[in-house]
């Protein structure tokens, strides 16, 4: 009978040590399991970081997006308000002077008036002109003007100023009215 009773031990014994590996592949696969777990958990909590600093900065992007639309809207009812009122002044025409010749300087925009009680017979054209002139100066664009329309043939010369057609400055743009206009200058430079 103590035969018997050692072969129970020993039979236990091996019993428990398989029970005991089995229980430490167990614990080892949870373990790892757990871990990955805990990665993946981890991955999540920096996605989720991540997506609400995206939603934020969306948000305060919207913030000012919407801000800028009303400008922008604000800008496109003073340039549409601009616009009508273009439409509505009187034509503004300008005559090129020099057709054939390109000469290098200033362009200039010139005012020049033809009377109707002036001699010679009847005018070509009667009331006022403004011609593009190029020219170095002022009193450049002045004389050759006033050689082309001399004061004899019933024709006077104004004044010369910087050509409003080139200068950019001169130009209106959205949001700036006439006293916020940079600059003035001696008009813009033509390449010869």
């Amino acid at each position: 009978m103590s035969v018997f009773l050692a072969y129970a031990a020993v039979g236990l014994l091996v019993i428990s040590v398989i029970l005991g590996r089995m229980a430490r592949r167990q614990f080892e696969t949870a373990r790892k399991a757990l871990a990955a777990d805990e990665a993946v958990l981890a991955t999540a909590g920096q996605a989720l970081q991540e997506a609400l600093r995206v939603r934020n900065d969306a948000e305060q992007r919207h913030a000012g997006l919407d801000g800028r639309l009303e400008q922008a809207q604000a800008e496109g009812r003073a340039a549409q308000q601009a616009l009508e009122t273009a439409r509505e002044a009187p034509v503004e025409r300008f005559h090129v002077f020099d057709r054939l010749e390109p000469r290098p300087g200033s362009l200039w925009s010139v005012t020049v008036v033809r009377r109707p009680d002036a001699p010679g017979g009847p005018a070509p054209w009667t009331g006022e002109r403004t011609l593009i002139v190029a020219a170095s100066g002022q009193s450049e664009a002045l004389e050759r003007v006033m050689t082309r329309y001399p004061r004899s043939s019933g024709f006077e010369v104004r004044d010369a100023t910087p050509c409003p057609l080139f200068d950019q400055n001169a130009l209106p743009r959205p949001g700036r009215g006439p006293a916020q206009r940079e600059g003035g200058g001696s008009g813009p430079t033509r390449k010869p």
